[in-house]
């Protein structure tokens, strides 16, 4: 086991989204306020706003490295 009792199996996956979202986050502080962003949703993508994106993703960074 790993960091608080998570398998170790688990850890890398937590680490690989953790460097995704990262890059997410990198490529949206890189957009101008004119640029459209999409979100996938089940088999859709659905045009989202580009702060409501940049929330969303610097939440998601948050709760995983919470979780790690």
């Amino acid at each position: 086991y790993g960091f608080e009792g998570t398998p170790r199996d688990v850890q890398p996956t937590r680490f690989t989204i953790l460097k995704i979202a990262s890059r997410w986050c990198q490529e949206l502080e890189q957009l101008d306020d004119s640029s459209s962003v999409y979100k996938l949703v089940g088999s859709v993508l659905i045009k989202q706003g580009l702060l409501e994106a940049r929330g969303n993703v610097t939440k998601r960074l948050e709760f995983i490295q919470d979780e790690t």
